[in-house]
């Protein structure tokens, strides 16, 4: 079945894939600030599918799915599941399949891997959302290109790497 997307309820993820180095204190500030998100009125979540904030961000939304079943998760991915994963560990792999187990929806900007695909998946996102929380620590990254397009079309940006909360 086909979902119907609303630009103003639609909230996106961008972080960045190594989060090992995120310190708690903001990795706690994620579930928050998805609730501020759906008490604004966000109820459709798009997550990218990758390694790291990707993923943490959907296990996340899934796990708030049980609270709020009306809320949806759903990916929207650079390419298909056997070239976005063929360099990842079996481990990185059982989470992906279970996020995808979880999603509402899954949206592939392209069946095959090409050198701008997750820049095209990350413009998608931003095409299609409102909202944007973030993990951005690195400006000169995927991430901080993410973000500055996101502010660029008008959406809302939280930053859970910032100091204090808010719009950033």
């Amino acid at each position: 079945k086909q979902m119907n997307y609303s630009k103003e309820t639609t909230c996106m993820f961008t972080g960045h894939r190594d989060i090992m180095s995120i310190e708690p204190e903001h990795m706690s500030r994620l579930a928050p600030e998805i609730y501020k998100a759906i008490a604004l009125g966000k109820t459709t979540f798009l997550c990218g599918g990758a390694r790291g904030w990707d993923t943490y961000t959907a296990l996340t939304i899934a796990s708030i799915k049980v609270k709020k079943p009306l809320i949806k998760l759903v990916l929207v991915l650079p390419c298909c599941r056997a070239e976005q994963t063929k360099f990842w560990g079996n481990t990185h792999i059982v989470v992906y399949d279970s996020i995808f187990k979880c999603a509402d929806d899954v949206i592939y900007v392209s069946e095959h891997y090409y050198d701008k695909c997750y820049y095209d998946r990350n413009a998608k996102m931003v095409e299609m959302s409102s909202y944007c929380i973030c993990y951005l620590k690195n400006e000169k990254s995927g991430t901080g290109q993410t973000v500055r397009l996101a502010r660029k079309n008008g959406l809302d940006v939280v930053n859970i790497a910032d100091g204090g909360l808010g719009n950033v």
